[in-house]
């Protein structure tokens, strides 16, 4: 797949009689690569506008990341100013930068733009078809399943079928019943095989 590369999200180019039209390279390219080569599953903060402008609405509340490939000197722009698309008033966001979108407002032309605010307080506008959006944070939503696996803690000998599912491995992918003369023993496949007998954990076998 041919990959089309913009020199800039947004820019101002400024016709004969002064009037300042926001233009979206890059959201151009990424949409004819979208609708040549794929169908977009499920709307994305930069792809919401391409079918209905009310789906970006779904972000509002919401905190999105900026994510632009490695070696793409493309950058998100933020306007202070609505409408303002003026290069050298805009605040530009690279990888990791983050805020929270507050609502959806109409653009002077295309697309409709996020009204946001920064991790700073500062509020401004973002090009709802700037396509180096997302909304979940790899490390951030690790560093969330970390925390929530160490507040539920980890698996013991002796806790209860439920007390395991209430624990960091959660709900097995499989259960096998045996039936031996000891009485029945379930095994508990949750990554790890966790075996119970007389109704408690007796056992937890580490597999690699």
């Amino acid at each position: 797949m041919t990959e089309i590369n913009s020199t800039a999200i947004q820019y101002n180019l400024t016709l004969g009689w002064g009037i300042s039209v926001k233009t979206l390279g890059a959201a151009i390219g990424l949409s004819i690569l979208l609708f040549a080569n794929v169908a977009v599953a499920r709307s994305s903060p930069g792809t919401c506008w391409m079918s209905d402008n009310s789906g970006c609405r779904s972000f509002i509340g919401k905190r999105l990341w900026v994510s632009i490939p490695p070696g793409d000197p493309n950058v998100v722009e933020v306007t202070f100013l609505q409408h303002d698309w003026t290069t050298e008033r805009t605040l530009k966001l690279k990888s990791g930068a983050s805020f929270v979108v507050k609502d959806l407002t109409t653009a002077s032309v295309g697309a409709d733009d996020y009204y946001v605010m920064l991790n700073d307080g500062r509020r401004g506008w973002v090009g709802s078809a700037t396509p180096f959006l997302i909304d979940d944070d790899a490390v951030a939503v690790r560093t969330h399943a970390d925390e929530d696996c160490i507040g539920r803690g980890q698996p013991k000998i002796g806790m209860t079928a439920a007390e395991l599912i209430a624990s960091c491995w959660g709900k097995p992918h499989r259960i096998v019943r045996k039936t031996t003369t000891s009485g029945i023993e379930d095994n508990y496949s949750i990554g790890h095989i966790v075996k119970f007998s007389h109704g408690k954990v007796s056992e937890i076998i580490e597999t690699r």
